[in-house]
């Protein structure tokens, strides 16, 4: 992780429940980020019941980790995140997802510095090689001046649909646009199989 004593550019934010298969896999990947972007990570663990606070613990360096003793879900968790963040960008990153090494750059880049477009898409696959697409997105790098007048997760919640795909909503209605950046990858692998237990 980056030096704490920039004052980064963007904000990797995670919102976590029961993430401790993933969590450092993606982390590790976060942390190869070269110098060049002055970035910080905020994990929110939002009422994880397994080793996720441990692991969290255990992390060294310019991490900003939050606890929410109870789950008060994805959306909410990501508004948290956020809040804490410093960044004037933000990255919002499943914690299943892996980013590959040159993805932040391209991502950061494809929002110019106009104000337009409001947010970026990486190209997501899986390990067959698929590109993911749809609203259930892994990773979105957006604006925190979109982010604050979309009014965030918590402002663009609607009954019955999927808080990312919510978000997704509320900037086309705002007329912000979002764009996909093919030159940022991310790899959306399945979570590892359980441990088998004991008989």
């Amino acid at each position: 992780m980056p030096d704490g004593a920039n004052s980064p550019r963007v904000s990797v934010v995670l919102a976590v429940q029961n993430a401790a298969p993933v969590l450092m896999r993606c982390l590790s990947a976060v942390a190869r980020v070269p110098d060049t972007i002055p970035f910080e990570v905020v994990v929110v663990d939002d009422g994880s019941a397994d080793a996720t606070p441990l692991i969290l613990q255990q992390i060294e360096g310019d991490l900003i980790s939050l606890r929410n003793d109870e789950p008060v879900g994805y959306g909410p968790a990501c508004d948290q995140g956020v809040a804490a963040a410093r960044g004037d960008v933000v990255v919002l990153l499943s914690a299943d997802a892996v980013p590959v090494d040159g993805w932040l750059e391209p991502l950061v880049a494809a929002l110019g510095s106009d104000g337009s477009p409001a947010a970026a898409r990486p190209r997501a696959i899986d390990v067959d090689g698929r590109v993911l697409t749809g609203s259930l997105w892994p990773c979105l790098a957006i604006r925190r001046d979109a982010y604050e007048r979309t009014g965030g997760f918590a402002a663009a919640s609607r009954p019955g649909r999927a808080d990312k795909a919510s978000l997704l909503d509320a900037l086309a209605a705002a007329g912000l646009e979002v764009v996909a950046e093919p030159a940022s990858l991310v790899l959306q692998p399945p979570w590892p199989e359980p441990e088998p237990g004991p008989d």
